[in-house]
């Protein structure tokens, strides 16, 4: 039965890695997305084993994720957060909120001095409640280069 506001107060464990299971769930959540829809599941094994810092939320009941994030950082001076993400049927219960929260209390980046996170501009104002904003400065000197086709 899928998750919904109406249903009862679900239970979720946070994991620190992935099973095959999840990872393969994690590589069909990527391809509903549109900025992450030409990932493949061998890409997405290679970037879980080279990312040194995950969150992730289970369904307690079914073994599913149901939440994913993942920071790539130095521990010290940044930490990037990339592929929030919550599969469609979790959506609305708060595990958005849930993984923010989580990540920025890591104990392991409590030494971070800034983190940084990508996304549209319709969810700024989702992130602004954590201190997230858009910095002119830094929007100029972003760049992007992006592998040739």
């Amino acid at each position: 039965m899928p998750a919904t506001k109406e249903s009862s107060p679900m239970a979720f464990v946070q994991v620190d890695r992935l099973n095959d299971a999840q990872v393969e769930q994690l590589a069909e959540l990527y391809q509903r997305e549109w900025w992450s829809r030409d990932r493949t599941i061998e890409q997405t094994r290679k970037l879980l084993e080279n990312t040194p810092l995950i969150v992730a939320f289970i369904d307690d009941v079914n073994g599913n994720l149901a939440g994913f994030l993942r920071v790539m950082t130095d521990y010290v001076v940044t930490a990037t957060i990339s592929d929030v993400i919550v599969a469609e049927n979790y959506r609305g219960l708060g595990l958005g909120s849930k993984l923010i929260d989580t990540v920025l209390a890591h104990p392991a980046l409590q030494d971070v001095n800034a983190f940084v996170l990508h996304c549209l501009e319709d969810m700024v104002p989702f992130y602004e409640r954590w201190g997230f904003g858009i910095s002119e400065r830094t929007r100029r000197m972003r760049l992007l280069r992006k592998k040739a086709e």
